[in-house]
């Protein structure tokens, strides 16, 4: 049985030593979200567009928001964030002078660190939320790993990669990310709730110049993680979401060993 963690918000530290990179394939089922030939995560609605991006390192959770309406709209980052297991860690920690059942003076916060973002009529925000590391995908055995042709090279070689497929009910990571926006509403209690599921689909096993097409093409739905041996982990932020994994056959289950930390 192998145990291996998944820390947000974590910076690495140590010796530099050679590395093992891991590429992940981000997918969807979600009914009301498509994947762009760019492989970004589209959500469209009369008013809205939401999409969401993983490409980089540690799978930084880039999300954009398109308003279409004559009027501002504002998302509130307190209360959005990410779901795996459910373990809740929102984007940004809730500050405690603001009431939730209360009326907000909306600009106050435009903009700010406080959580909230002003988006103009007819015009596009964007904007980095946070990062999952040290997936530790090291951990698997190399024997699940089989060369074959992947989603991430088709547009390029379509080379066989040493690699695992997974289907949704198999992923080593299934997450749902939340979205409250408000529709020029002074009323902070009732925001509209955009939702999507992702899943990693593959993990390929390479090195950091792998030529993997999605990859050189800056995709959306492709991260990698870096792993080198004798490093240390140094958590950093105000909340921390650790999840282990049992690895049985070729199937990685997932366990929640930990929650979340408000220090």
């Amino acid at each position: 049985m192998r145990i291996f963690t998944i820390l947000l918000s974590t910076i690495l530290f140590g010796t530099s030593c050679s590395a093992t990179y891991f590429y992940s394939t981000i997918n969807t089922n979600d009914p009301y979200t498509y994947k762009t030939a760019d492989g970004i995560f589209v959500q469209e609605g009369d008013s809205l567009d939401v999409t969401y991006s993983f490409f980089g390192e540690n799978a930084p959770i880039t999300i954009g928001i398109v308003n279409k309406m004559s009027r501002p709209v504002y998302i509130d980052w307190r209360k959005s964030g990410v779901i795996i297991d459910s373990i809740v860690s929102p984007f940004v920690g809730r500050p405690d002078n603001i009431q939730y059942d209360e009326e907000v003076d909306f600009n106050r916060y435009m903009n700010n660190p406080q959580g909230i973002s002003y988006i103009r009529p007819y015009s596009k925000y964007e904007r980095q939320v946070m990062e999952l590391a040290n997936f530790n995908f090291d951990k698997i055995n190399k024997d699940y790993f089989a060369s074959q042709h992947t989603e991430a090279d088709r547009k390029g070689r379509n080379r066989q990669l040493n690699s695992i497929q997974y289907t949704e009910n198999e992923s080593p990571l299934l997450m749902k990310t939340y979205l409250s926006v408000y529709e020029g509403s002074s009323q902070i209690y009732d925001p509209l709730i955009f939702e999507s599921d992702f899943y990693i689909s593959e993990l390929i096993k390479g090195g950091k110049h792998s030529g993997i097409q999605s990859f050189k093409d800056k995709q959306g739905d492709i991260f990698f993680v870096r792993y080198e041996k004798g490093k240390l982990f140094k958590k950093i932020g105000e909340s921390t979401l650790k999840v282990t994994t049992v690895a049985v056959s070729n199937i990685t289950s997932w366990a929640v060993e930990g929650a979340i930390r408000n220090d």
